[in-house]
Formats: structure tokens, C-alpha cells, sequence
């Protein structure tokens, strides 16, 4: 039976383009962070289906944290997912899915 061997050289350079591949991922993963890290108040609203004054009322109230410098209010993505998965009600006869 005939043995086969890899070159060296081959796998280095494969080795050397997947981390070159998995650097630009990272770095796109990073963007993507920072972009989505905070919202306006107006995406915000659209994000959760409601409008700008629902969305301040939800502050006044306690109900939604947000960021406050000065006069610009700011909301984290996360805390708008957390909202949301907070009043996510399943159906009563609801069988399986989402835990």
C-alpha cells in the first residue's frame, strides 16, 4: 500500500488563509457589535412595534432601561431583545417550539 504524504509548505499556506479568513470575520463580527450595540429612540420604537411617545412612556415608567447623555436617549439592542422576549406569551395549547 502506497503511503501518502502532504506537503508541508501546502498546509501552511491553507493554515495561513484560514487565519487570514477567520481575522476578517472577526473583525466584521466587531462592526457588526458595535453598530447594534445601541439604538436610537427611533429604532428603538421600531424595533418593539410602538411609537417614540409609547417608548418614552416605557421610560418614565421604569419599564424599558435606556442611556441618557444630555438630551440623547439611547437603548441597547439587548435590552430591547430582553423586553421583548420578557412579554413573549405562548399560546395556551402551545405543544413545543421555543423553551
Amino acid at each position: 500500500m502506497k503511503k501518502i504524504e502532504f506537503e508541508i509548505p501546502i498546509l501552511d499556506e491553507i493554515n495561513s488563509r484560514l487565519e487570514v479568513i477567520d481575522s476578517k470575520l472577526e473583525s466584521i463580527q466587531k462592526a457588526k457589535a458595535l453598530n447594534n450595540a445601541v439604538l436610537t429612540s427611533k429604532e428603538a420604537a421600531l424595533a418593539l412595534r410602538v411609537t417614540t411617545r409609547t417608548l418614552q412612556t416605557y421610560r418614565n415608567q421604569g419599564i424599558i432601561p435606556f442611556i441618557q447623555v444630555g438630551r440623547e436617549v439611547r437603548y441597547h439592542a439587548d435590552d430591547i431583545q430582553q423586553f421583548l422576549m420578557d412579554h413573549y406569551v405562548r399560546p395556551s395549547n402551545w405543544k413545543g417550539g421555543l423553551a
